[in-house]
């Protein structure tokens, strides 16, 4: 999955309507990986004209 990867990141919306998922699961899922400190870093910030903007900064990994 590439979501957020690049540049310009990819919007709550973006993801949920890629996946066909709804938004509340996208946020669940995004705010269940920062919890449990799973997978990729996750930054967030607001976009003119967007809203808010995710991107995946880098893997970490629990030991």
């Amino acid at each position: 999955m590439s979501f957020g990867r690049g540049r310009n990141g990819s919007t709550i919306g973006e993801i949920a309507a890629a996946l066909k998922w709804t938004p509340h699961i996208v946020r669940g899922a995004i705010s269940g990986m920062v919890k449990k400190r799973l997978g990729p870093v996750v930054s967030s910030e607001k976009v003119e004209g967007r809203g808010g903007v995710y991107r995946l900064a880098r893997a970490r990994f629990a030991v």
